[in-house]
């Protein structure tokens, strides 16, 4: 008798040292996970807060940010979320609306450089004109039909970045438990942000304005 109570109670010592150390190991995956899932995060917000504090961001920075937070936000694909589903789950939306905060920034730079050209070439032409010959007046309006679309690309564009970083201001309010380790963006930089796009918008649109009221010669 005693031999079999020696067995088991050594069976019983064994499992209870298996379940620790498999206690132990979840335990560590899960502090692994977390890691990962945070470093991605801080990341994000690094590379999200250059894009938007840059008064004048190049389109060189803003395209290797954009890239960079694509990597980001494809790599929550191959994280187990099951160690930390909340976490995950927080993370990922914060770091795809950065990503896509991201993409609307590169798209209002893009179709500003756009208007921006198409002003250029509109006052370019006016101001070359020696008279009012038929072909000059088609490529005025040509110039000026160019810059409409430009114009209106442009307002579309910081429409959707405006979408964005009040989406980004919301989720710092829900997703209390990131914020609260100071991973996210700074609402003082979102707000920021975005009173310099509606400057910036403002300035463009008088003179994308002015340009509308260029007198052809007659």
């Amino acid at each position: 008798m005693s031999r079999e109570i020696r067995i088991a109670a050594a069976s019983a010592a064994l499992l209870a040292l298996l379940a620790l150390a498999w206690w132990g190991y979840s335990a560590y995956k899960k502090r692994e996970f977390q890691g990962a899932v945070l470093l991605l995060v801080s990341d994000s917000t690094a590379r999200l807060k250059e894009s938007l504090s840059a008064p004048a961001p190049e389109a060189g920075m803003l395209a290797a940010h954009f890239k960079a937070l694509e990597s980001n936000s494809a790599a929550f694909g191959g994280l187990n979320s099951s160690r930390d589903r909340p976490l995950h789950q927080a993370a990922e939306e914060y770091v795809s609306e950065a990503h896509a905060t991201l993409r609307r920034q590169v798209a209002v730079h893009g179709n500003r450089d756009a208007v921006a050209d198409a002003l250029r070439s509109l006052s370019g032409h006016i101001a070359a004109a020696g008279g009012r010959s038929e072909e000059w007046i088609r490529e005025a309006l040509a110039r000026k039909k160019k810059l409409e679309t430009a114009y209106f690309d442009y307002r579309l564009a910081v429409g959707g970045l405006e979408k964005s970083l009040d989406a980004l201001r919301e989720l710092r309010r829900q997703q209390t438990r990131i914020a609260a380790g100071g991973l996210l963006v700074d609402d003082d930089v979102l707000v920021a942000a975005r009173a310099r796009l509606l400057e910036s918008s403002e300035r463009l649109g008088a003179e994308v304005e002015a340009a509308r009221k260029l007198s052809l010669p007659r």
